[in-house]
C-alpha cells in the first residue's frame, strides 16, 4: 500500500501540488488515507496538507493538524513549515508564533525554501516576531542561493530601499533580472521600470516596454495598468484609447481596482469602448466589491448623480456609509455634508470630526463654518480660525478661502486687510480653486489689495471660465469686449457670452441680451433681446428688469401694459437698494 501511494507522485514544481495531484493523480488520494496509517511520512504530510487546503477531500483543520504533526515530529521539512502556518495565524489551534518560529527554522536549517522565505518575510516586516532587517535579509539570502524568485525580488526591494542592506540600485536591479530569468512578472515589471527611469540600469524605454509587455501578458496587473496609461495619454506610445481600454480590462480581470475604476472611466465616457453607464456602473461596483476605498467613494458618487436613470440614494449612502466605516476621508466628509444638508447639523459636526481627525483638509473648512454659524455645535469663532489656520498651512484651499473673506471684510475679530485676503486668494487659487481663481481676477482687475492688473485678472478669469465658471465666464466676455487686458475680439467676447448665460449667469443673460439689442458681435434682434432680458429680469438682475419695463413701456415688441412696467421697475427698485444698501462707505 505504501509503494501504491508513491506510486502516484504529486508533480508539482516545488513540493507537494494538491492542484495538479488532484488534475493528474486522483488515485493517489485514496491511498493517501491507508499510507499514512502505515506510518508513511510523505503521505501522512501530504494528507496533512489535503486536509489544510480543502483539495481532493473536505477541509479538516483538526485532522491537518493531526497528520502534519505527525509528519513534523518525524522530521520532514514540509510538514514542519505548514504547521508553522498553523500556528502563525491560529488555525485549528491556538495562535503562537514562537512555535511557528521553532517550526520553520528546523525546516528552513533542513533545506525547506518556502520556511527561509518565511522567515524572511516575517523578520524584515512583520510584527509576530521582534523586527530584525539584517536577519530577514539572510534568510533571503539563503532562499535566492536554491533560486526562489521571492527571494530575489524580497532581497531587490531591501538594496532599492536601503534597508537591511546597503542602498545598492544595481544590486537591486540585478535581483529583479535574476527573478525575471525565474519567470516572474512582477520581476519583469520592476526591470521595466528600471529601464524606463535608469534606476540601475541605463535608460532604455524600448526596453522598458518589452519587459512590461512581458510581465502584463503573464497577468501582473501594475504593468497591465502602466501600458493602459501609455496609450491613455499618449506617451511614449501612440495614443489608443481602444488598448488603453483593453489593458484596463485585463487588469480588472486580474482583481485591481484602479484596473475596474479606469475602465468604468472609459465607459461612462466612451473612450475606447462604447459608452456605457450601465458597464461604468457595473465596474465601479467591482472595485467597490474588492475593498477600494476610492471605488466606493466614486460609486456612491455616481449613485447620486446618475443623468440616465432615476439615481439610487439608498445604496449611495450605504457605500458612503461602508467607506467611511473603512476611514475614508472623504467619505465621512461627504456623510457630514449630507446630514448637514438633511438639517441634522449635529450629526454633520460629528462626521466633520471625524473627517479631520483623519486628516480632511476640507472637512475643516466645513467644520470651522459650523462653529462661526453655531451649527451642531457652539458658536466658537476661535475654534474655527485655528481650524482653516492649521488646513491653510497644509494648503487646505477651502480654508485659505475662508481666511480671505475673513480678513476682506475684517470679520471676527480680525483687523480688514485687502492685502492679507488677496494674499489667501491667490494661495488657493494656485492650489486650484475655483471661486478663489474668479475671486482673485476679481482683486486684480479692481486693485483691490494689489496693484491694478487687467491682464492678470483675465488669466484666472480664463483659468476659471474654462472649468465651467459662470461669472467668470462673463468676465471673460467683457474683456474680449471691451479689451481689458486681452486685444478687442468680439467673437471670442459671444462665444464666452453665450456659455455664462446659458450657465446661468444672470448678469450674463442679460448682456446677451444687450449684444443683441445693440448690434454687438451678433446681429441686431430686439426680440431676441427681449428673450434674454426677460430670463436675466427673472433671475433678479435690476438692469433686466429696467430694460423689460421700458419694453412693455414702449409696446413695439411687447403690447404697451404699464402694471408690468410698474411690476418689473419696482423689482428693480428694490434690487438695486439691496445692493446699495450692501456698499459700505471708505472709511
Amino acid at each position: 500500500m505504501v509503494f501504491a501511494a508513491r506510486f502516484y507522485p504529486a508533480k508539482g514544481k516545488k513540493g507537494f501540488s494538491l492542484a495538479t495531484l488532484i488534475q493528474f493523480n486522483r488515485e493517489y488520494l485514496e491511498w493517501l488515507p491507508i499510507a499514512a496509517k502505515e506510518g508513511n511520512v510523505e503521505a501522512m504530510r501530504d494528507l496533512g496538507i489535503a486536509y489544510h487546503q480543502g483539495l481532493g477531500t473536505r477541509q479538516n483543520q483538526a485532522e491537518a493538524l493531526k497528520w502534519l504533526g505527525l509528519a513534523a515530529d518525524r522530521g520532514d521539512p514540509r510538514a514542519q513549515y505548514f504547521l508553522g502556518k498553523c500556528f502563525l495565524v491560529g488555525q485549528g489551534v491556538a495562535r503562537s508564533p514562537l512555535k511557528a518560529q521553532l517550526l520553520w527554522n528546523l525546516a528552513a536549517d533542513a533545506g525547506e525554501v518556502d520556511a527561509m522565505v518565511e522567515l524572511g518575510d516575517v523578520y524584515y516586516e512583520k510584527d509576530d516576531f521582534e523586527r530584525d532587517l539584517e536577519r530577514g535579509v539572510e534568510w533571503w539570502l539563503k532562499a535566492a542561493e536554491r533560486g526562489d524568485e521571492r527571494a530575489f525580488l524580497s532581497l531587490g526591494r531591501a538594496h532599492a530601499l536601503g534597508k537591511g542592506a546597503p542602498k545598492d540600485l544595481e544590486k537591486a536591479t540585478a535581483f529583479y533580472l535574476k527573478a525575471s530569468e525565474n519567470g516572474s512578472a512582477l520581476a519583469d515589471f520592476l526591470v521595466g521600470q528600471a529601464y524606463y527611469k535608469g534606476l540601475g540600469l541605463p535608460v532604455n524605454k524600448d526596453l522598458a516596454f518589452t519587459y512590461w509587455q512581458r510581465s502584463a501578458a503573464k497577468g501582473e496587473p501594475l504593468a497591465q495598468l502602466r501600458l493602459a496609461e501609455a496609450y491613455h495619454k499618449g506617451k511614449d506610445r501612440p495614443y489608443d484609447p481602444e488598448k488603453a481600454a483593453f489593458w484596463w480590462r485585463k487588469a480588472a480581470g486580474n482583481r485591481h481596482p484602479k484596473g475596474a475604476i479606469r475602465l468604468a472611466g472609459a465607459f461612462a465616457k466612451g473612450d475606447g469602448v462604447n459608452q456605457s453607464y450601465v458597464e461604468a456602473i457595473g465596474w465601479l461596483k467591482q472595485a467597490a466589491d474588492w475593498g477600494s476605498l476610492e471605488g466606493m467613494s466614486l460609486l456612491a458618487a455616481a449613485l447620486e448623480n446618475l443623468d440616465w436613470e432615476e439615481v439610487d440614494l439608498p445604496m449611495s449612502q450605504y457605500w458612503w456609509e461602508l467607506a467611511a466605516l473603512k476611514g475614508s476621508p472623504k467619505a465621512l466628509r461627504r456623510l457630514g455634508l449630507y446630514h448637514s444638508d438633511k438639517g441634522d447639523h449635529r450629526l454633520a459636526a460629528k462626521y466633520w470630526k471625524k473627517a479631520v481627525a483623519a486628516g480632511d483638509l476640507e472637512a475643516a473648512a466645513d467644520l470651522g463654518l459650523a462653529y462661526l454659524e453655531s451649527r451642531g455645535v457652539p458658536f466658537n469663532p476661535k475654534k474655527a480660525l485655528n481650524l482653516w489656520r492649521r488646513a491653510a498651512a497644509k494648503g487646505g484651499t477651502a480654508a485659505l478661502f475662508h481666511l480671505a473673506e475673513l480678513y476682506y471684510d475684517g470679520l471676527y475679530g480680525r483687523e480688514k486687510s485687502r492685502g492679507r485676503a488677496a494674499y489667501f486668494w491667490r494661495r488657493a487659487a494656485q492650489k486650484g480653486h475655483l471661486e478663489s481663481q474668479y475671486r482673485i481676477g476679481v482683486v486684480y482687475l479692481k486693485g483691490d489689495g494689489l496693484p491694478k492688473d487687467e491682464a492678470v485678472a483675465f488669466q484666472w478669469f480664463m483659468k476659471a471660465a474654462e472649468r465651467n465658471h459662470h461669472p467668470a465666464q462673463r468676465r471673460v466676455a467683457t474683456a474680449y469686449r471691451d479689451g481689458r487686458g486681452v486685444p478687442v475680439d468680439l467673437e471670442k467676447a459671444i462665444y464666452w457670452l453665450q456659455k455664462a448665460a446659458r450657465g446661468g449667469d444672470a448678469e450674463g443673460k442679460r448682456l446677451l441680451g444687450d449684444a443683441y439689442n445693440y448690434g454687438i458681435g451678433l446681429p441686431m434682434n430686439k426680440r431676441q433681446a427681449v428673450v434674454w432680458w426677460r430670463l436675466a429680469a427673472f433671475y433678479g438682475d435690476p438692469l433686466a428688469q429696467v430694460a423689460l419695463g421700458e419694453v412693455y413701456l414702449e409696446g413695439d415688441i411687447q403690447l404697451q401694459d404699464l402694471s408690468e412696467v410698474t411690476k418689473w421697475w419696482t423689482k428693480a427698485i428694490e434690487g438695486l437698494s439691496e445692493k446699495l444698501s450692501e456698499i459700505k462707505p471708505p472709511e
